[in-house]
């Protein structure tokens, strides 16, 4: 989700929801594994999308969030 969203790989970042509905994953799984996931720096992928101005993958990144409900601020 990182790599994908730092290259503003849109289609990635949708293929690996896809994935998560595959694997039935419930909104908190889907949250704090993909969402709220960290790299080794820190860094979530919406904070690497928005490091690297990739707006379209920042843009489908906030519209899940919305969509499982995350808190901004969690973000």
């Amino acid at each position: 989700m990182h790599f994908a969203a730092e290259g503003n790989h849109v289609a990635i970042i949708q293929k690996l929801l896809v994935c998560a509905e595959e694997a039935q994953l419930n909104r908190n799984e889907l949250k704090k594994k993909l969402l709220l996931a960290k790299d080794k720096y820190g860094c979530t992928a919406c904070h690497r999308a928005a490091e690297k101005g990739s707006l379209e993958a920042l843009e489908t990144i906030w519209s899940l969030a919305k969509e499982v409900e995350l808190n901004p601020h969690e973000l």
